[in-house]
């Protein structure tokens, strides 16, 4: 169907005229219809309704432009029964004064038209129509708009994806936040629900607590294995018991990287062996948290029950207290070699007293000293002193 310009009926002209005077005027709908209608020997300022009206349409867009609106309206043909063809269209206001519906302008196509299938055809109709209508300089002009059938336009969702702010309600998350009490977090749903700061707390805890939880209950599970082996005599022969009694204040520089440790349990899966001792007491430490331990068992195997696939596991003779973080906890003999925290958290610094073998003594200053001044002739010429010299008391006090 052709979309020329529509002509102004009588009533359009009557409520146009009062919204030039600040009333509203509120665009209802758009109608087809398949009526004639003879230009040349008929006034459109006459009609009231559509000669032979068929199928209302829905508002669902409009642009306001230089005095005139474009008014855009869809078209699903599955619920016509019959198909016709559109030739008449009809658009329709609320007169401000009255509420009542009225033809507001009208167009006939002619032999222009195009014809609407009916819904039980296999040609399906599911397009927007719009049609440019005067409304001068009306300064309160609304629209019926029915946004279940909106379309996006081609143009309008390039003109989305392209820009820089597609969503300029939304929060970003470059913006820096010093304080909040609340804060947008998504569920199960994909969708965003507000989250107050306490509840994050909880989650955050409740999943530490977990994996912590977790970790234990592997580590008992690696210890009761152990246990079991040992006491049926069915230790593993890829299994070596380590035992080493150098003294173990011989291992001071000591730094041994944990990969697995939990709050409550004994077991602790190391990185390396390297002055890990049995009978040794060690500080447990990851810069914040800090226990002194003692080891009473070392086992490398390749059993896969073992944590994070490490081959040394070191047996505690007391429980952990304290839970750590992996990424920095270490086995330490030293109390200075990991931050200052752990300075604030451990025992003493241990240390060792130095004395020395031989102290100068100096001379006292009131013990005489024989000297011995060089007389020869060779040096009698440059030798000079006065009876003012006393060689006992001042010469060489120390």
């Amino acid at each position: 169907m052709s979309n020329p310009g529509m002509y102004l009926t009588a009533d359009g002209k009557e409520i146009l005229s009062k919204g030039l005077l600040g009333k509203e005027i509120h665009f209802s709908k758009v109608a087809f219809g398949a009526g004639d209608f003879d230009y040349s020997t008929e006034s459109v300022s006459d009609l009231t309704a559509l000669r032979d009206w068929k199928i209302d349409l829905p508002i669902v867009d409009k642009v306001l432009e230089g005095g005139m609106v474009k008014i855009i309206a869809a078209l699903k043909n599955f619920t016509i029964e019959d198909g016709f063809p559109a030739k008449e269209i009809g658009v329709f206001a609320l007169d401000p004064d009255t509420g009542a519906e009225k033809l507001y302008a009208y167009r006939n196509a002619g032999d222009e038209y195009n014809f609407i299938p009916g819904g039980g055809s296999v040609v399906k109709k599911d397009i927007q129509f719009g049609y440019w209508i005067e409304i001068q300089d009306a300064p309160n002009v609304t629209f019926n708009i029915d946004y279940s059938f909106a379309h996006v336009q081609t143009i309008d969702f390039d003109a989305h994806v392209n820009s820089e702010t597609p969503h300029p309600n939304t929060p970003t998350h470059y913006d820096d936040v010093e304080t909040t009490s609340n804060f947008w977090a998504t569920d199960e749903d994909s969708d965003l629900h507000k989250i107050s700061v306490d509840n994050v707390k909880k989650i955050l805890l409740d999943e530490i607590e977990e994996k912590v939880s977790l970790e234990t209950k592997k580590l008992s599970e690696l210890q009761e294995f152990i246990t079991a082996k040992a006491e049926l005599g069915l230790l593993e022969p890829n299994i070596l018991q380590i035992e080493n009694f150098n003294p173990p204040t011989l291992m001071d520089d000591t730094k041994i990287k944990i990969t697995s440790c939990a709050k409550g349990g004994n077991l602790l899966s190391a990185k390396s062996l390297d002055g890990a001792k049995i009978g040794a007491e060690y500080f447990l430490t990851d810069g914040t948290n800090c226990e002194q331990v003692k080891i009473i068992n070392i086992q490398i195997s390749n059993s896969k029950i073992l944590i994070n696939n490490s081959q040394y596991v070191l047996t505690l003779e007391n429980n952990l207290v304290n839970s750590y973080n992996l990424e920095e906890t270490f086995l330490l003999r030293s109390n200075i070699s990991h931050g200052t925290n752990f300075v604030k958290c451990c025992a003493p610094l241990q240390s060792r007293k130095w004395k020395s073998r031989e102290t100068f003594q100096g001379y006292p200053s009131n013990v005489p000293r024989e000297t011995k001044l060089d007389f020869s002739c060779d040096n009698f010429a440059a030798f000079k002193t006065d009876s003012a010299a006393n060689f006992s008391n001042d010469f060489f006090t120390m």
